[in-house]
Parts: C-alpha cells; structure tokens; sequence
C-alpha cells in the first residue's frame, strides 16, 4: 500500500497505562503521554536507541476497543492480545512494543517508526506514524495494531511515552512533472497543475501535473462521509448538519509546526504568537474549518485564538476551548483556500506562562 504524506500533524494527551510482562509488572499502572516529535535535540544524554522492526499484524475484531501502549515481554502476553497468534519472538533477547492510537480507523495505518530507552532505563519513547486515507486510498486491516520488536534490556521501563505523527495521505492520484501557473501546460496524462500558488507580489509555488480519480457524487446530498461512498467526503458539515458530497482529495489537514516540537511561551498583555500555515493542493475555494490548538501548563479559559485566511479575512475570536478539540470556524466560503493562512494565540490572562505546541488546521474544499 503506498502513502505519500502531504501534512502531519501531533495530538497530545496523558491516559493510565497498564504494563503487560512478567508477573512482577501486571499490577503496575503506568502513564502513557502522548506528544509532539521533539526531535533527537531533546532527548536524554546517554539514552539508548533501539533498533525496531516493524511487524504488520491484525488484531480480532473486539479485543481492542481504544488506544494502548504496551511492552510484551513473554508469550503468553502476546497471545493475550493478538488474539492467539503470536510472532516467532526470543524472549530472552527481545521485547514487542505494541501501540494504537484512539482515533485509529479502519483505513488509517499505524507505524512503530523508533524506539529509545532513558539513560536511567526506566521509561522508553516511541516515534509512531498514523497515516489517514486520503483520495483512492483502499482500506487497511480494520483492527490493525503497530507491533515492533526491540531489543531487550535488563530493566523494564516503567513508563512509556509516544511521539506521534499524524500524515494525510492521497492513493490513487496519477501525477506526473511539476508546473507553474501560466507555465507550459501539463501532458494529456496528468492535464491538471494541482497545489500550484501565485500569492502576489511575483511570489509562486509550484505544482504537480496531476490527472484526478473519477469521482460521480460531488454536490450530491450528504450527513456522513459514508453518504458519500468510496473515493467521496461529506464537506460542509461544519456549519450545517447537511452537507455536499466532494472528491476525498478536497480534504487536507495541515500543522504548524509540520514536524518537530514547538515550545513558545504565549504572549500576555495583548500581543499575539502567529502560526502560518501554508495550503495547497486544495481546489479553489473553502467549504469547512476546523481548528485544533496544542498548549500545555495553562487554563484554556486564558487561551484565546483567531484564523486568518489567505486573503487576510479574520475570524471571530474564539476563547476557552479544550486543548486539542476540532472547533468548527466560520471562513468566508468564496475567498481563495490556497496560500498562507494563520491562527493567532495569546494568553489573555497574568501569572505563569503556559506553552503552545502548535495547532491543526483541517479544510475542505470545492470548486468555485
């Protein structure tokens, strides 16, 4: 199955954990957190990366019901959770680190892409990929799960954290050479130039020819994605209960920053910390918004936020959401959607200073 990543993104939050080994480990309660690749820059002196290897597996449908972390460290753990089947595993020199993400789909993979221990060998991170479908993707196992063998240490950790790494993925997209706009034309094969930009000033962005997947549903009437049937999204279900079926490629999710750890005190007595977010690849104009901001060490009741798009229209000031919630924002639905768009975040509150990690812009799209 082939990916090819346009965006990534991170989601942060803390859940207990219970690690599954031997019998000294099954009553340990441990705490999974979930965060932002912070990039080798931050990790503990002397720590000890693991070499993993992935292995693909399937879990039986109702065995997992939510996220999980896990090190199995003997055969009957593993059995436990893969439902019977079991990879060839030593024991005695390797471990299976097994993770799952909440929001998994049944399109969506799941990668162990890392793994370290501290320099204290008492908690071990992980770099996790989850890749969303995106145009023409087919579907993964439904119930997959990321396993990974490492080798093994003397001491167990304790406690597991997971960087993760959300991608939107297109399958399915013929594509060919790159293109400007106003440049030569694309090849009858790939006749479209998709995500070139022009934002002025003599300043452009490239494209790929690309040739689109045949899609048969678009304006048709929908509530669901499903509605809409393969290849196909429900947009416009932002601001309304109702929507219009789309191709699936006019979906994108885009983050700032797109990779590696943001650590930006957020500004108090009136200035706002600026997150441009670079667009492309959409048609031409906006159907939905929707917003996810990431900060830690601060009530969100101080936390207030904007979204400009990339004609400089600003939203309504949006305050005291949750950490992490997908807020619907209203954007004009007839202004370009390719280009620079940027939230604006400030603490409107005094005292100690909470950090943003970054935010998540989600857009659909339609032809004007």
């Amino acid at each position: 199955m082939h990916f090819s990543s346009f965006r990534a993104a991170a989601v942060a939050f803390v859940l207990g954990l219970g690690l599954v080994g031997c019998a000294a480990d099954t009553d340990a309660t441990e705490e999974l957190d979930e965060d932002l690749d912070p990039g080798s820059s931050e990790q503990a002196i002397g720590a000890s990366p693991l070499n993993v290897v992935p292995i693909d597996t399937d879990v039986p449908t109702g065995n997992l019901d939510a996220r999980v972390a896990r090190v199995l460290t003997d055969s009957a753990s593993t059995r436990a959770l893969l439902g019977g089947g079991s990879p060839s595993v030593n024991y005695s020199r390797n471990w299976l680190v097994a993770y799952r993400p909440a929001l998994k789909t049944a399109t969506s993979r799941v990668q162990i892409t890392r793994a370290q221990l501290s320099a204290s060998g008492k908690s071990m991170s992980l770099w996790a990929t989850v890749t969303e479908p995106g145009a023409g993707c087919e579907a993964w196992w439904p119930n997959e799960l990321a396993v990974a063998r490492v080798p093994s240490r003397a001491q167990k950790p304790d406690s597991v954290r997971v960087y993760v790494t959300r991608a939107t993925s297109a399958c399915g997209l013929v594509q060919g050479g790159a293109c400007t706009l106003g440049g030569p034309s694309c090849p009858t094969a790939t006749p479209m130039c998709h995500g070139a930009l022009d934002q002025g000033n003599g300043i452009t962005a490239p494209g790929v020819c690309t040739k689109y997947p045949s899609y048969e549903g678009t304006s048709q009437s929908c509530a669901t994605d499903a509605a809409c049937g393969t290849g196909g999204i429900c947009a416009g279900l932002a601001s309304s209960q109702e929507g219009l079926c789309q191709a699936a490629w006019m979906r994108g999710t885009y983050s700032m920053p797109a990779s590696g750890q943001l650590s930006a005190p957020l500004p108090q007595g009136g200035g706002w910390h600026r997150l441009v977010i670079r667009v492309a690849g959409q048609s031409t104009v906006p159907m939905d918004a929707w917003v996810q901001v990431l900060a830690d060490g601060i009530d969100p009741a101080r936390v207030e936020w904007r979204l400009s798009n990339s004609t400089g229209t600003t939203s309504m000031t949006v305050r005291g959401k949750p950490f992490g919630a997908h807020v619907p924002v209203g954007v004009p639905g007839d202004e370009s959607i390719n280009g620079e768009w940027t939230i604006e975040v400030r603490d409107i509150g005094s005292g100690a200073r909470g950090y943003l990690r970054g935010a998540r812009l989600s857009l659909t799209s339609r032809w004007d």
